[in-house]
């Protein structure tokens, strides 16, 4: 019995960003594929049925519903159509592996775009909201420990940075496990600086990968006043 060479994933796995549980649900999203199962007809069937249902909820604008869903359905759709082509086929389609490394490249570069338009929008979301906090912090910085913290709005990690302001090796660079996202938010944090340390600070600038004018000849006291010039943005 002919079965399927490769892996084949759901849409789900492939989607970077989350699908809505209703809408998994509703059109049976998350069923994959292995490599070994039996050839069927009832798995592209299947996914005809999950493009014209996608189509569908599109035509009358689910906001849940995007074109790229949509997009990688019927990417899918095909992966599973060559499979079951190579399977009758295979002595007069050579070229059908060819063809499955297009789409798997496809659906690769998909992801990866996909990847990249989710990054910009939460470090989009992150700037608005700190600079709403900012504002707010602006007003309350007559009084005693009112600060409100940042998100995280430039990716990755920030130790590298934290080194380069220490000036002190004894001064400790807190380790995150895990990595903090854009949009994830240091904590705890009471609302002042006034009691921050050394390492605290170094530890700020690593989880937010940003100095915040910081360098590393400044004493304890003045890396505290520019995080408190920065949070009100002056």
């Amino acid at each position: 019995m002919a079965q399927y060479r490769v892996d084949i994933p759901t849409i789900q796995m492939i989607h970077q960003a989350p699908i809505p549980a209703d809408i998994l649900a509703l059109i049976n999203l998350n069923r994959p594929i292995f490599r070994g199962t039996p050839i069927s007809r009832a798995d592209l069937q299947h996914a005809e049925g999950t493009i014209k249902a996608l189509e569908g909820m599109l035509q009358y604008e689910n906001a849940q519903v995007t074109n790229d869903i949509t997009h990688l359905a019927i990417l899918r759709k095909q992966v599973i159509l060559n499979e079951q082509a190579y399977a009758h086929y295979q002595p007069v389609q050579p070229g059908i592996q060819a063809v499955l490394d297009g789409i798997n490249t496809s659906l690769n570069d998909m992801n990866g775009r996909l990847t990249r338009i989710e990054l910009n929008q939460r470090v989009q979301s992150a700037e608005i909201f700190n600079y709403r906090t900012m504002a707010r912090n602006r007003l309350d910085s007559r009084l005693p420990d009112r600060l409100d913290m940042l998100q995280k709005w430039i990716d990755g990690d920030g130790n590298a940075l934290a080194m380069a302001v220490r000036n002190q090796t004894t001064h400790e660079i807190p380790i995150f496990n895990p990595l903090p996202q854009v949009g994830d938010m240091y904590c705890p944090f009471t609302g002042s600086f006034r009691n921050f340390t050394h390492s605290d600070i170094l530890g700020l600038v690593s989880y937010y990968n940003f100095t915040f004018g910081i360098i590393a000849g400044d004493t304890l006291q003045a890396r505290k006043d520019k995080l408190d010039r920065y949070f009100v943005n002056v």
